[in-house]
This record gives structure tokens, sequence and C-alpha cells, in this order.
């Protein structure tokens, strides 16, 4: 009786550290929206807009006239890296909101998402 017991808290604890594991990421999945910003008034804000999956971030950023494309990795502690178009973009997502940084014509550009899930 008492393996019987033991193998059972054995499995439910190795079961809870790998469902937590991938909470760790998945908690992040979902629908971000949100704008581009500069303080350089020359440089128009953005409509931003981003899909996470997993590890994978996918989106895009509308500046008038064109679209560039989002694509990235975020890690564990919410932080991501990624590119948008060919310029490097970095940023963290918490709960329900994102912030990040890019550089793109001569501005430097501060994002801000909110969780649509």
């Amino acid at each position: 009786m008492k393996r019987v017991l033991y193998t059972a808290l054995v499995s439910h604890l190795v079961l809870s550290l790998e469902l937590s594991g991938a909470y760790a990421f998945d908690q992040y999945d979902g629908e971000w929206i949100g704008s581009a910003t500069s303080t350089d008034r020359r440089c128009e804000p953005a409509r931003v807009t981003l899909t996470v999956r997993g590890k994978i971030v996918v989106g895009q950023a509308r500046f008038e006239p064109e679209t560039q494309n989002i694509n990235g990795t975020v890690f564990e502690d919410g932080t991501f890296a990624a590119t948008i178009g060919f310029r490097p973009l970095a940023g963290k997502f918490t709960q329900n909101e994102c912030e990040g940084t890019f550089r793109r014509s001569d501005c430097v550009w501060k994002i801000l998402l909110k969780h649509t899930k």
C-alpha cells in the first residue's frame, strides 16, 4: 500500500512540474494590440498587433503608408527579442501589458500593448 501511495505522489509531483513549466510560456498566449509612439514629432504613431503562441511572437506595425512585419521569441521571464522589418525590437510581457522599444527612421519608438486574449 505504501508503494502505491508513493508512486501516486511522485507521479502527481512530476505532472505538476511539467504543467507549471508549460504555463510559463502559455500565460502570454493570445492577441496583443496597441500603438508605437515616438517623442520626435516628425515620426507618426503606428498601430501594433502581436500574436503570441508558446515561445513564438508574430505581428505587424502599421506605419503610414507601409506595414512592417514583427517576428520574435518570448522567454520564460516575459522578455522578448524580435525584429521589426530588419531592425531589433526588445520588450517585456506582463500579465496584461507589453512594453518595448525599437529604432526606425532616426526615431526611438516605444510600444505599449494590451492583452486582448
